[in-house]
C-alpha cells in the first residue's frame, strides 16, 4: 500500500466556515469499486461537520478529499480513511500517524 497526503489551510474561509482542505491517495491492487463503496460506508459513520468525497482512481487506487472548518475536524475523517484502507481492505496492522512527543523531524 502506498499513501500520499496533502494539507492546505485557506486564510479566507467561505460562508460555511470551511477553510481547511486535506487530501489523501492510497494505491494498492486491492482497491476496486467494492472497496471504495466499503470506504464510503465506513466514513459515513464519522461524526463530523467536514464535507468529503471518495473517488476510485483509474487503476488500483482511491482518493479522499476533505473540506472542513479546521485540521482537527478533518483528522477524524482522514484517520478513519487510513484505518479502513490499512486494516479492512489491505489487511495491514494499525499505524499511528501522529508523531510521538519529542520525536525529531
Amino acid at each position: 500500500m502506498t499513501a500520499l497526503a496533502n494539507i492546505m489551510i485557506a486564510a479566507d474561509r467561505g460562508r460555511d466556515g470551511a477553510g481547511c482542505f486535506h487530501s489523501a491517495v492510497v494505491i494498492d491492487e486491492k482497491i476496486d469499486a467494492a472497496a471504495v463503496d466499503f470506504i464510503r460506508v465506513s466514513l459515513s459513520r464519522v461524526q463530523t461537520d467536514a464535507r468529503f468525497g471518495v473517488t476510485l482512481l483509474e487503476q488500483d487506487g482511491v482518493a479522499l478529499r476533505i473540506l472542513g472548518p479546521d485540521a482537527d475536524e478533518n483528522r477524524a475523517v482522514l484517520d478513519a480513511f487510513v484505518r479502513c484502507c490499512r486494516e479492512e481492505i489491505c489487511g495491514m496492522e494499525r499505524v499511528s500517524l501522529r508523531k510521538r512527543n519529542g520525536a525529531s523531524r
